[in-house]
């Protein structure tokens, strides 16, 4: 919904923390390595941000939406990632160790 301002009114400019939860947030997709630590720290500032905006202190609710989103798609990649890796690393290791090893050529 458009926020519709009088004509005094003017609209408060984005806040440090919603610009920087969106920036974690897309680099979570991107950084697998480090997307764990950057989803959950661009959530948390995300958060900030959108009770910030929530309280009429700053501006930029559209930056931290798209940081909360971001981070949480972030996480939960990282989540099916980490699954997908384990189920490979059982099957691997579900067989006698002998049944590894020997591998007719």
């Amino acid at each position: 919904m458009a926020k519709i301002l009088r004509s005094n009114q003017q609209e408060l400019p984005p806040s440090k923390e919603s610009i920087w939860g969106m920036a974690l947030g897309i680099s979570s997709l991107f950084r697998m390595w480090l997307a764990l630590p950057l989803g959950i720290t661009g959530l948390i500032i995300s958060i900030i941000a959108l009770n910030k905006v929530k309280n009429g202190e700053a501006g930029g609710r559209t930056y931290a939406i798209t940081g909360l989103v971001t981070s949480i798609l972030g996480i939960i990649g990282v989540i099916i990632v980490l699954l997908i890796y384990g189920a490979i690393f059982a099957g691997l290791f579900a067989s006698s160790p002998e049944d590894f090893f020997n591998v007719a050529y």
